[in-house]
């Protein structure tokens, strides 16, 4: 294993690869820079796949892009990891962390995501803070608590809560 020391030396750029230095390159990685994220990296390519892994030293977070075909696994990677970025740093930001609440085994098989037929919105049902809750994916429409609604008894269809 590596110790930090030599593994911070192989993420440091040895020399500068663009004139604007937002690009370095290091032993086996390479680094690009915006203004405000640094990313180290390695990508590869052969006969139509193409792969990239990036990380964010800083933010504690990275990625690994693999494609079938045409793409730019390195800019999905980038971008990837400065939408992660925001939401990390906002989980930091938290006084305090609620205690982990067990899902119940009987709402353990409805967890997970879900598309409508029909109109093919995406939707994504989680356990959140001890209760069972809907999320939709298009913005602008708030969570929805599946466990708010009693169910009559005898009624379990529990994949709908009332007013679907």
């Amino acid at each position: 294993m590596l110790g930090g020391v030599t593994l911070a030396e192989m993420h440091r750029p040895a020399f500068v690869i663009k004139p604007d230095l937002t690009e370095g390159q290091g032993l086996g990685w390479y680094a690009t820079r915006t203004a405000e994220v640094v990313l180290v990296g390695h990508s590869g390519s052969l006969w139509g796949f193409q792969t990239n892994v990036s990380f964010s030293v800083a933010g504690k977070v990275g990625v690994v892009v693999l494609l079938n075909g045409i793409g730019n696994a390195s800019k999905l990677a980038r971008e990837l990891v400065e939408s992660l970025l925001p939401a990390l740093r906002e989980l930091e930001d938290r006084a305090e962390v609620a205690p982990l609440v067990p899902v119940p085994a009987a709402y353990r098989e409805l967890l997970g995501a879900y598309r409508d037929p029909e109109f093919g919105d995406d939707s994504v049902v989680e356990w959140r803070d001890g209760k069972l809750v809907l999320l939709e994916e298009r913005p602008g429409i708030p969570h929805h608590e599946l466990g708010a609604h009693r169910r009559p008894a005898g009624v379990h269809d529990a994949r709908r809560p009332a007013g679907w």
